[in-house]
C-alpha cells in the first residue's frame, strides 16, 4: 500500500496537507514500514520542537508501528469551518510585500495575508477612507 495523506494526517491538522506534505523523509519511511525512522524523522523537524507533548506522543505511536492498512479513514468534521477559497484582486505591491514576510518567516503568504485580516477582525479593527475630489 502506497501511504496517501490522509489517516496519520488527522493528527497533524493545524498543518494541513501541504504542510504535512513537506515530511518526505518521514512518509516515504512510512511507505517502506521504517516506523522506527519515520519517528526518528518526525523528531527532527520544527514541528516537534513547536508542538510539544503531542509530539512526544505521536512520535511514541509511530515507533511503536502504527498499522495504517486497519485504521478507517473518516473525513475532518471541522473542515468545512476553516477556511472558505474566494477569488479577489489584491495590488502587486500587497502580493510582493506578503511573499517577502512568507520568505522571512517561513509561512505561506496566503496564511500571513488570513492571519493579518483575522487580526483586524479580532481588534474590530475599521478602516478610515478619505476620498477627495
Amino acid at each position: 500500500m502506497s501511504w496517501q495523506v490522509d489517516p496519520f494526517q488527522r493528527k497533524f491538522i493545524p498543518l494541513g496537507p501541504g504542510r504535512f506534505r513537506q515530511f518526505k523523509k518521514m512518509i516515504a519511511a512510512v511507505n517502506a514500514r521504517d516506523f522506527p525512522q519515520a519517528a526518528a524523522q518526525m523528531k527532527a523537524s520544527r514541528w516537534y520542537l513547536q508542538v510539544g507533548k503531542r509530539a512526544e506522543t505521536l512520535t511514541a505511536m509511530m515507533r511503536k508501528e502504527y498499522d495504517f492498512e486497519n485504521m478507517k479513514s473518516r473525513k475532518n468534521p471541522y473542515a468545512g469551518n476553516l477556511k472558505k477559497q474566494v477569488t479577489i484582486r489584491i495590488g502587486v505591491d500587497i502580493i510582493d510585500y506578503f511573499k517577502k514576510q512568507a520568505e522571512e518567516t517561513g509561512i505561506p503568504y496566503q496564511n500571513l495575508i488570513n492571519l493579518y485580516l483575522r487580526d483586524c477582525v479580532q481588534s474590530n479593527r475599521k478602516l478610515s477612507i478619505n476620498w477627495t475630489r
